[in-house]
């Protein structure tokens, strides 16, 4: 079968046309070679080249995680690596580690619309009109005598001095993920998520972008803060975006967590 292929060493500079016996899905990783490719849906003419010695890594992202970015990709007008390096900063550390066993999405066809087979995709322009509906906001308070959902729970604040004022006054098990930190800690990360071991995420803005297994509530806490509004491509403000993320995934509350 033939695909269109890009290399992710390069920022996706480099597309091309091959024919493989493997039967790929959308957004699957191959290895050919020492180099890593993901494979893409729509066909254009490329390049076609003859490769040998290619080996299936896994399929990178899940169904919900490939129409969400496909949606990002055209309402932040962004490039999809750009896109790409929000999820996986450096790509190397794909082949060093354990995958996570994780069942393969179905072939979709995201290359015309980007939400196409969305199962809610009837009410999506109603929906794009009252982005703030059912959005709940609690103050401080409400975190006295909490206890998380079942599943998984995101905790997005502005800044790292806000996390350590938090979580000096909670006794629940909870996971930092510092986007400061090394781009092997949050690709560990990116892993645990996505096979749902950790469940209770505690980030600023860039750590939302994950493959999430099954994402229950989105407290957002001091919306207000222009910490929110990302500076550099893609420009995105996090106040939309996990509108948009309580969409894609079906996450049950999105909470405002004021002062």
């Amino acid at each position: 079968m033939k695909y269109t292929i890009w290399n992710i060493e390069n920022k996706f500079d480099a597309s091309y046309a091959v024919d493989l016996d493997l039967k790929l899905l959308v957004w699957d990783l191959i290895q050919i070679e020492a180099d890593i490719f993901l494979v893409k849906d729509d066909l254009w003419n490329w390049k076609e080249i003859s490769v040998s010695n290619v080996k299936y890594i896994w399929n990178l992202f899940s169904q919900k995680t490939l129409l969400f970015q496909k949606f990002f990709a055209n309402y932040w007008y962004s490039w999809y690596f750009k896109i790409f390096n929000l999820y996986v900063q450096d790509s190397k550390y794909i082949l060093k580690y354990d995958l996570p066993q994780v069942k393969r999405h179905k072939k979709i066809d995201i290359s015309g619309n980007y939400v196409s087979e969305y199962k809610d995709f009837d009410c999506y322009k109603n929906y794009l009109k009252m982005w703030d509906k059912d959005i709940k906001v609690v103050d401080y308070s409400y975190f006295d005598n909490f206890t998380p959902w079942k599943g998984q729970n995101l905790f997005v604040f502005p800044d790292l001095w806000s996390i350590n004022c938090f979580t000096k006054n909670i006794n629940w098990k909870y996971d930092i993920l510092n986007v400061s930190w090394t781009n092997l800690y949050r690709y560990k990360m990116f892993l645990d998520i996505k096979s749902w071991k950790k469940k209770n995420i505690i980030t600023t803005q860039a750590g939302v972008f994950q493959d999430w297994k099954d994402l229950k509530t989105i407290y957002l806490f001091d919306p207000y803060k222009w910490y929110y509004k990302n500076q550099q491509n893609p420009r995105y403000h996090l106040q939309d975006v996990v509108k948009q993320i309580k969409f894609f995934y079906g996450v049950e509350e999105l909470i405002y967590v004021m002062v």
